[in-house]
């Protein structure tokens, strides 16, 4: 019965570590790549998987535009936007977003940021809008934060999954 009181008080860190390893693992990148990505999303107020689900929507318009490109790969090359490296391969999120903040700063110099949002983000993902206005500072801010670092990720989601295990298990016996 002791144990389940030091579970209870260790959940909240450990869903925190659990919900970490998932995005780190929806985006392909560190653990240290993943906080800070993170770390801007909730500075700016703005839903985490909102963030890279709107990323990943676009990666995907980027990837399926063809020679010609589209509406967003257009806009991006306006701005001189790029989402890729020299081969073609799609840049890690952070630097997407870093890419995607400065070309909205060169839209907005022009008075075109309104046009840049729509053709890339579409109505839909309008959230980010935030993040690519403030972009540096909350980039900035996000390094300053002091991470307690107690808790790693992957070990959060073994510990979640056990947890839910044993949640289970207790819950069979009120049967």
């Amino acid at each position: 019965v002791a144990e389940m009181g030091i579970v209870k008080l260790a959940e909240p860190a450990i869903q925190a570590g659990d919900s970490l390893y998932k995005l780190q693992t929806k985006l392909h990148a560190t653990t240290a790549e993943t906080v800070q990505f993170s770390n801007i999303f909730k500075l700016a107020g703005v839903q985490v998987d909102a963030g890279a689900n709107a990323l990943m929507r676009l990666d995907k318009s980027v990837l399926t535009a063809g020679a010609n490109g589209n509406e967003a790969t257009n806009m991006l090359r306006r701005y001189h936007v790029t989402l890729t490296d020299g081969v073609g391969r799609l840049l890690p999120y952070q630097q997407q977003l870093e890419q995607l903040a400065a070309g909205y700063q060169r839209a907005a110099k022009e008075g075109n940021e309104e046009a840049y949002v729509t053709s890339i983000l579409g109505a839909r993902d309008r959230e980010l809008i935030q993040i690519l206005q403030e972009y540096n500072e909350l980039k900035e801010d996000s390094a300053s934060l002091v991470s307690t670092g107690l808790i790693d990720p992957e070990e959060a989601h073994e510990a979640e999954r056990e947890i839910r295990k044993m949640n289970y298990e207790m819950g069979q016996l009120k049967l």
